[in-house]
This record gives structure tokens, C-alpha cells and sequence, in this order.
């Protein structure tokens, strides 16, 4: 067809003194030059000892800071907290290793300590400590914690002692209540007694049964002579990572298990600003392709939402030894956005309680080239605070890495497409939940890595969550986490199993540790090295390129490794294995079934006989004899079927010429997906958005996918499938799944119709395959139907190919949009509309049946589909009659109001303007709400004005969704639908 040349062009867009706490000059410890920097903040590492925490920067003397506080506890006249110490600490037990007594004196109200128990009189939380030197502690403070307010501490006493036994009572205090997160008190009392040691005894909290917990406990002499110079001023500390996350490993860093904490206020309404350097000696020259990397996780600090994403505004940043800073440069990131602290919040681009990555060529600032890097700092930067509060911010940093990295321009399209995209995710927080499949377009099988087994979450990007090791690689037949996996077989590298005498070899015992920068991961080719020092796989790489129906898996192995084995599992369902005569191949079968999905069956071949081919449980080992010198290499080729095994070795000897291996099928899969993303070619783009568009383009391309396979029998050129209904027959035809209509028809459907016509036709035709072989197209198929979303939206992807003029079964297609718009089906999960019986004659679908509303409105578009074929096929009641139920979302208007909303059986509407809250998500909404509901009438936009009032009324209304600075998602009284930018 014709190529799509240069259609979308891509650009980048791209000094207040204070009594600083300890702080940094440019004086430096190491000053050899180097090329590189990094650190995890782990210990032992090559710059474990450099670290400095808390640490100002300061410019001609003075502090670089300005309204930037590490603590909400009030300043106290001759502060001795910096007395504490540390070694001294006793008291009540840490509920965890991050949240400990220590961190009551750590100057920084971000941080806290959580006792494991609650307090009462007979068993109270205490906390006890030694000062430096004795002296007379006249006052203290403490702050509330974060959150959980039942938490605080409300009954106390706090006492002085000179030998650490002995106490006596300073101070009592009862009833106390924080009215805030954060909130500072101040306690002052008569004492001329010099001590060594202090002790507070909390007997009771705010209600809480079973922990305690406050953020500081500053203690203070009332002498001004005793003032600490030497209080932080934002906190910078090496602490165990973030503990509340989406989904992410919690009291991690992004790699490890340390990670930098960055703590603050935000003081008062104007700007603020503070930097602290925490890495000085260094000696990097800026080349055109030096680059500054990093991860920063912006946690929440409150527990309600902050619209200002304070925690955003902090940022890593280099200094040079001529004084000046990256920050002010106007270097840019991959985003296109100043790597500075204030310009990165002000970007929204970063999200909160998730891991971000950040990488910048500093060549892109301004005149940077042939500088020198010598310090690392961490800043943050807001122009101003609208609250006016003392907001926190706090933010956790890992991964800062500087190193010389050419900017590569690849050969091949397919060189640009990242499988693992969408994986850094879960379900409290999706980025996709994708699986990362390595596949042909529309492929019969997925070939995918899995870190976490068992799971249809098969790939944690951040490692950590799986105990950084890869299990195996999979078949996988996946279409969407939500609807399940099925059809699965699974591969790994092994050297440590003795073949003769191993029993088990599950993935409990087999995992095998591996990093991303030993990982390939394209469309056409998957690898994975694993590390050296592992125990099970040391050193051996593991890959794998795609045909249709089957693959090649190459495995290398370092001269060192004592066995040379491959492991093969049913490791999701029953199944079997077992190994050929000819020892050379396998034959293995797994009934990972559902939706209608039947046996797989699996058939393989190594370039090698095997030594010892032993099946252990649903699988087996295959060793190989070791190279006399080298490296040992093992290619397997494998294809899968759901007919037989003798169709799974046919699909083999189809695909896979017995002169062919792992290059020259890598070679041809590359050539398929190059061609195939070359339909669209884009220019002045980035790598990084050479990746973002070509992996999108990937995702395009891997559904459908196909079920059939060519036996050479039958009446349709010789494709057939193993039906997923009824007694699940072989059946002639081709048939595609793997599709929710709900979430294509608006996008990837136009999109087939616009690059691939001629693939599209085919897989349309796959489509009404569903309705010939069972009655029904069903709005999800995976393979067979699933009772999943509303709306058979089939009939607006048949209506839309139609009108285009595409040469499908249209024919067929109609009937069986037919049929779904007017047949009561007693089975939703395979075809047919909710509530017929009654929605015909109301003209919707009434608000007892879940999620109506939309069930009502996706109904309308897919009449309009209908129409659309009716209006090609030439039948005119038909098209008449469907045009005019496209119309019916009138009914759905409620005129008082402005908005669309469901009605009950009776026809009264589900709200009234008292009560109503667009915001409000679910209910008889579909994933969405009113707001996002107010304009899904695409079959007529004329009409939808009309409702408003007219097209300038719709615009109105359009710009007051887009303008809206926030949207309320829960019901509160006094919350407005929306509140305009400003």
C-alpha cells in the first residue's frame, strides 16, 4: 500500500543569607578526572564515603536558601537538639526500621517515630536520652506526625535525670490535642537543674490501639547563647526509600534498598528556595554526550490531594567549578522540559507516589560544553505558595548517574520499539499492565519475560518487587490483564541443576538475577544476560525471535558454567512433557484454558542432541554437552498449536526452514516490523520520541491476533482454528481475538482502516468469523467471549468499515449487528445487548441495570453503525429505523440541569440539580463521569449543540472541561463541578 511519508513532525520544546546548616564550599576531596558518576546510596560503594548529609550550599558566604524550613517545630531560644546523642537512644520498640527514635531529633518533621504499641499508664511509649553535656532544659516542642491523628500523643510527662535511673518530673502534660499534620507545641517550665539525660513517658494517645507516633522533639535551654548555628535547613539524608506507594517496591530505593530523602516547608506565600550539595570532589568534564540521569519518587505529605504537587519541585542539579549551576542553564530533559527544581514542577510532568526518570544531555544548556562537573546537589524551588501553609514537600532520589552516552541514530525502525514500556505499573496504578511480548503483527503466540510468576502481571519493571530475577520466558496469549492469560508454556537457562539428580526446577528455585542494562527487549527480538555472580544462570544469555506461529530460543553459555541445561514447565496449568527418541526434540501439551481457549499444544527442536532429557513433574531438563573451549550456544525452535501436536511441528517445518536458525529468522522478523512500522516515517524527533512513537506503533500492530493455523485442509485456502465455543470443533475459516470493542472501535480500528487496509479487510472478516461459527460477535473475545465493558461495539467498527468502502463480509457483518441490537440474549458474555426487553420501547437502558447509562449511549453509536451498513447494503427501513435510535440519547438529557444522566424504568431521571455532582465516577457511568459523558454523541454533533443551545454554547462548554484546573471525583457539599483556571 501506499506509505504514510513524514506525516507528523516531532520537536522538542522544548539570595537570602540564613544560619545555614553545615555548610559547602567548593573546596573538594577527590580531584582526579573522571568520566563518570554513580550511586544508588547504597554502602560500599565507590562513593559511600563522600556523602554529605544536610548540606547547604553556599554562594559568596551566604546560605542558597530562602522561606525553606526542614521542621514545622517552632524555633526555640538556645535550641540544643544537636546535643542529642544518637548512640544514647532508648525507649518503646520501632514499629520498622525507617521510622525510628532517632528521627525525633533529626531537625526534619518529615520524618517521625512510630512506636509499636499503644500507651496507657501501666505500659506507656517512652523515649529516653543523653545529652553531650549536662544542661538545664527549660522548653521543648513537639510536632504531629503525617497523618493518622488517633496516633498522637495526649497524655505525658517529660523528666531530667543525671545518671539515667533516677528521673525527675519537669513536666506534665494532659489533654493535648494537634489540630493539624505537622503541627508544632511549645512547653515551657521552671528547671535550673543541669542534666544528662532527658526522658518523655506518653500514657496515652488520641484513641489509636495499637501505636503511637510523633515527628520531632526539639529540646531548648531558653539561653540564646546555646542558639544551634548549625540547623538544617532542608533535609537531605540516605534514608530506606518511600513507604506509601502506588505500586512500587514500599521502604525501597528505585534499585537497592537505600534511596536519597529530600524533606522541607515551604514557608509562607512567596518564593522559596534551598539547595544542598551531596557529593563534592568531583572532577567530569561536559562533553557533547555527557548525560545526567536520575529517578525521583515526589511522595504525597499529607493525606488529602495536593493541587499544588509541592513535592514536584525538586530536581538534582550539578555544579561546575566555575561557579555556576546547571539549574540555571536551561538544560533540558527528555521531555523537553529545564532540568531545573522549579521548571520540572511547573512542567506536570512528573507523578506523584510513583518512580520518575529524568535524563538530560547537559550539553542542551546553555554554553556548557567544556566545563568541569564538581559538585552534585539536590534543590528546591517554587515561585510561590498559594495555600500561604507551611506546605511540605519531600521527595525520594535514586539512581543519580553521569556518564558519556552517544546519542544513537538507529538503522531500523524496530531498533526503536521498547516491549517493556507500560510495565512500571499495577493495578493500584496502571501504565498499561502490558504484556511484554515479543511477537510478529497479529502474531498466533507472545513470547514474553516474566518476573513475577503465576501472575498476569508477569513483568515488575522495578526489579526489586520480584526479588530481581527473571523465572523463565513465557508463551503467552494475553490480551489484557483484566481478561486473564491462557494458553502459557514457559523456557529458562539454567548451569547450577545437576540434570541426572535435580527434582525440583520450579520457578521458586530457578529464578535467575539479571539487570536492565544486560536486557534487550524489541518487537523482533527479546534478551537477557544474567548477572555473572548469580547462582543459577551466571553469565548465560537467553533469547528469542518470532515467526507467526512459532520461534527460535538461543542460549549461550560462558565457558565456566558447570551445565549446560534448559528448562521447560507448565508452571500455570496442568500439562506435560516429554522428550523425543530421536534426542533432539520434545513434545509437551499445557491446558492453561478459559474463555474457550482449549489445550496447547507444543512441539521443539535443539540444534544439538541432548545428554539427558529427564521430564520432572508437568516439565523437564535438557542438558547439553559443553564446548571443548568457549562459549557453548543451544538454539531451540519451538511452534505451538491448538489442534495437535502434529500441527505444532507442521506449523514448525512451515515457518522455519531446517537450514534456518536464530539469525536468519532475527533478520527476517526485523525486516516484517520495519516494514511494518515504515508505513509512518517522522522527522525532527528525539530518540527518546523515536521510542515513545514506534513502541506505540508496536502495541498498534500486536492485535488482533490470530487463531488459525494453515493444515492444508478445509474449505478456506486451508486455514482452520480449534473453535473456542460450543464442543470447540476445528473449524475452516480465520479467525482473530484478542479485542475489547469498547476500548479499540474509537481508535485502533480507524487506524487499521487507515495504514493497513488490505490487513484490516482480513481481520474484519476474522471478526465475523465469531458470529459465523457461534451466532454472536461478543464484545470482548479472548479468545471466546467475555462478560466484560458495555456496548457491542462491533457494530460500530462494522458500520465505520462499511461507510469507508472496505470489501469485508459486510453482509454478515449487519446480521450480526442486527441481531445484537435487536435479540434478548439469555448469554451477554458471548453476544447481545443488556436489558432488550425493555430498552427498544424506552428508548434506554434503565439505571437498575449496572452501569445503564452508558450501556444506553454506546448503544446509540453502535445503532449508527448499523445504520451505516444498512445505508451501503441498500436497505432502507433498516437504515431509516437505526438512524433515528441513534438519535435516542436526547432521552438522556436531563434540560434542567445541562447534563446527560441515566433515567429509571419509570423514566425519572437519577438525580436532581440539589444533589447532582458530575464528578462522581461509576454508578451507571462506564470508567468515566459525567463530565467525560457530556459529549460521547460522536454519530451527531450537531445535535449535541443543539442541546446546549447552539455550537458556540458547545464551545462554551467544551473550553470550561479543558480549563478546569480540577475536576472533584467525591461528593462533598461544598464542592463546586468544577473551578476554573486562573
Amino acid at each position: 500500500m501506499k506509505r504514510f511519508q513524514k506525516i507528523i513532525a516531532m520537536a522538542l520544546a522544548a539570595t537570602l543569607a540564613v544560619p545555614g546548616s553545615v555548610l559547602s564550599t567548593f573546596a573538594s576531596a577527590r580531584v582526579e578526572e573522571g568520566k563518570s558518576f554513580f550511586t544508588s546510596f547504597e554502602n560500599d560503594e565507590e562513593w559511600s564515603d563522600n556523602f554529605k548529609a544536610n548540606t547547604l550550599e553556599v554562594v559568596d558566604g551566604k546560605g542558597k536558601a530562602q522561606n525553606v524550613s526542614s521542621t514545622t517545630a517552632d524555633r526555640l531560644v538556645g535550641d540544643i537538639t544537636s546535643l542529642v546523642e544518637l548512640s544514647s537512644i532508648q525507649g518503646s520498640e520501632n514499629h520498622n526500621n525507617n521510622e525510628t527514635k532517632e528521627k525525633l531529633f533529626d531537625n526534619n518533621s518529615g520524618t517521625k517515630f512510630l512506636a509499636k504499641q499503644s500507651a496507657s499508664v501501666e505500659n506507656p511509649v517512652w523515649v529516653s536520652f543523653q545529652i553531650q553535656e549536662p544542661k538545664a532544659v527549660k522548653a521543648y516542642s513537639i510536632v504531629s506526625a503525617n497523618d493518622a491523628e488517633a496516633r498522637d500523643p495526649v497524655d505525658w510527662t517529660f523528666s531530667g535525670s543525671n545518671d539515667g535511673t533516677t528521673w525527675t518530673e519537669l513536666d506534665s502534660q494532659t489533654g493535648v490535642r494537634f489540630n493539624s499534620r505537622y503541627e508544632s507545641k511549645t512547653f515551657t517550665f521552671e528547671n535550673d537543674t543541669a542534666y544528662a539525660y532527658y526522658k518523655i513517658n506518653i500514657t496515652k494517645n488520641n484513641g489509636d490501639s495499637g501505636m503511637v507516633q510523633f515527628a520531632d522533639l526539639n529540646i531548648a535551654t531558653l539561653d540564646e547563647t546555646d542558639d544551634d548555628i548549625n540547623l538544617t535547613v532542608m533535609g537531605t539524608t540516605i534514608e530506606s526509600g518511600p513507604a506509601s506507594v502506588h505500586d512500587a517496591a514500599s521502604n525501597k530505593g528505585w534499585t537497592g534498598d537505600k534511596a536519597l530523602k529530600v524533606t522541607g516547608y515551604h514557608k509562607g506565600e512567596g518564593e522559596a528556595y534551598a539547595y544542598n550539595v551531596i557529593y563534592d570532589g568531583l572532577n567530569i568534564p561536559v562533553t557533547e554526550n555527557t548525560q545526567l540521569s536520575y529517578t525521583i519518587f515526589p511522595e504525597w505529605t499529607t493525606g488529602s490531594y495536593d493541587f499544588e504537587y509541592t513535592s514536584t519541585y525538586i530536581a538534582v542539579d550539578l555544579g561546575f567549578s566555575d561557579g555556576t549551576y546547571l539549574s540555571d542553564l536551561n538544560a533540558v530533559d527528555q521531555n523537553g522540559n529545564v532540568v531545573s527544581p522549579m521548571e520540572q514542577g511547573l512542567s506536570k510532568t512528573l507523578t506523584t507516589k510513583q518512580w520518575n526518570k529524568i535524563s538530560t544531555y547537559i550539553a542542551s544548556g546553555e554554553d556548557t560544553i567544556g566545563k568541569t562537573i564538581t559538585k552534585v546537589l539536590v534543590g528546591y524551588h517554587k515561585p510561590s505558595n498559594p495555600t500561604g501553609a507551611d506546605d511540605a514537600f519531600t521527595a525520594d532520589i535514586d539512581d543519580i548517574r553521569i556518564e558519556e552516552v552517544p546519542q544513537v541514530e538507529h538503522e531500523h525502525l524496530s531498533d526503536y520499539v521498547y516491549t517493556l514500556r507500560g510495565t512500571n505499573d499495577g493495578t493500584s496504578y496502571s501504565r498499561g499492565l502490558v504484556c511484554p511480548g515479543t511477537t510478529m503483527p497479529h502474531g498466533f503466540n507472545f513470547w514474553a519475560p516474566v518476573t513475577r510468576a503465576g501472575d498476569n502481571k508477569m513483568y515488575n519493571y522495578q526489579l526489586s518487587r520480584d526479588g530481581n530475577t527473571l523465572k523463565h520466558l513465557t508463551i503467552s496469549h494475553q490480551a489484557s490483564y483484566w481478561t486473564g492469560e491462557r494458553g502459557t508454556y514457559e523456557f529458562m537457562a539454567n548451569s547450577s541443576f545437576d540434570p541426572a539428580t535435580v527434582t525440583s526446577i520450579g520457578t521458586g528455585v530457578r529464578g535467575a538475577a539479571f539487570t536492565h542494562e544486560n536486557e534487550i527487549a524489541k518487537a523482533h527480538h527479546y534478551s537477557v544476560t544474567f548477572n555473572e555472580d548469580d547462582e543459577k544462570a551466571g553469565g548465560v544469555t537467553m533469547e528469542v525471535t518470532p515467526t507467526e506461529h512459532a520461534a527460535v530460543l538461543r542460549f549461550t553459555f560462558p565457558e565456566n558454567a558447570p551445565y549446560c541445561n534448559i528448562l521447560l514447565d507448565s508452571d500455570r496449568a496442568s500439562g506435560s512433557t516429554t522428550f523425543g527418541e530421536d534426542g533432539k526434540s520434545f513434545t509437551a501439551y499445557s491446558d492453561h484454558n478459559s474463555n474457550g481457549m482449549q489445550r496447547m499444544y507444543v512441539y521443539g527442536e535443539f540444534s544439538q542432541p541432548f545428554t539427558t532429557g529427564r521430564s520432572i513433574g508437568k516439565g523437564g531438563i535438557a542438558s547439553f554437552e559443553k564446548a571443548s573451549s568457549g562459549e557453548t550456544v543451544i538454539e531451540m525452535k519451538v511452534a505451538t498449536s491448538f489442534i495437535s501436536i502434529e500441527q505444532a511441528k507442521k506449523n514448525l517445518q512451515q515457518e522455519i526452514a531446517e537450514d534456518e536458525g536464530f539469525d536468519e529468522i532475527f533478520a527476517k522478523a526485523q525486516k516484517t516490523w520495519d516494514d511494518q512500522l515504515g508505513i509512518i516515517e517522522i522527522e525532527g524527533a528525539t530518540p527518546d520520541q523515536m521510542t515513545s512513537f514506534y513502541s506505540g506503533m508496536y502495541r498498534l500492530f500486536m492485535y488482533p491476533n490470530m487463531l488459525s493455523e494453515q493444515t492444508g485442509e478445509g474449505s478456506e485456502d486451508g486455514w482452520q482454528y480449534r473453535s473456542p465455543y460450543g464442543s470447540h470443533e476445528v473449524k475452516d475459516g480465520v479467525m482473530y481475538y484478542n479485542n475489547g470493542f469498547w476500548d479499540t472501535y474509537r481508535t485502533t480500528w480507524a487506524a487499521y482502516s487507515l495504514f493497513t487496509p488490505s490487513k484490516d479487510i482480513e481481520m474484519l472478516n476474522g471478526l465475523v468469523e465469531h458470529y459465523n461459527d457461534q451466532g454472536w460477535v461478543p464484545r470482548w473475545i479472548a479468545p471466546g467471549g467475555t462478560n466484560s465493558m458495555v456496548g457491542t461495539s462491533s457494530d460500530v467498527i462494522f458500520g465505520d468499515a462499511a461507510k469507508k468502502g472496505l470489501d469485508f463480509e459486510v453482509e454478515n457483518a449487519f446480521w450480526s449487528s442486527i441481531k445484537n441490537a435487536s435479540v434478548v440474549s439469555n448469554n451477554l458474555t458471548n453476544g447481545g445487548r443488556n436489558d432488550l426487553t425493555r430498552s427498544i420501547f424506552n428508548g434506554y437502558t434503565s439505571l437498575d441495570i449496572g452501569e445503564g447509562f452508558s450501556w444506553s449511549m454506546e448503544g446509540y453509536i453502535n445503532d449508527f453503525g448499523i445504520y451505516q451498513m444498512a445505508k451501503a447494503l441498500g436497505y432502507a427501513d433498516e437504515e431509516q429505523y437505526y438512524l433515528n435510535r441513534a438519535q435516542n440519547y436526547v432521552n438522556l438529557f436531563n434540560d434542567e440541569i445541562g447534563w446527560f444522566m441515566g433515567r429509571d424504568v419509570n423514566g425519572a431521571f437519577r438525580t436532581s440539580s440539589d444533589d447532582f455532582n458530575p464528578g462522581i465516577w461509576w454508578g451507571d457511568y462506564t470508567e468515566t463521569n459525567a463530565f467525560n459523558m457530556a459529549f460521547t454523541v460522536p454519530q451527531d454533533g450537531q445535535g449535541l449543540a443543539n442541546l446546549y443551545g447552539g455550537r458556540e454554547k458547545l464551545a462554551e462548554r467544551l473550553d470550561g472541561l479543558f480549563n478546569a484546573s480540577r475536576i472533584w471525583f467525591r461528593t462533598a457539599p461544598s464542592m463546586r463541578w468544577w473551578r476554573p483556571a486562573t
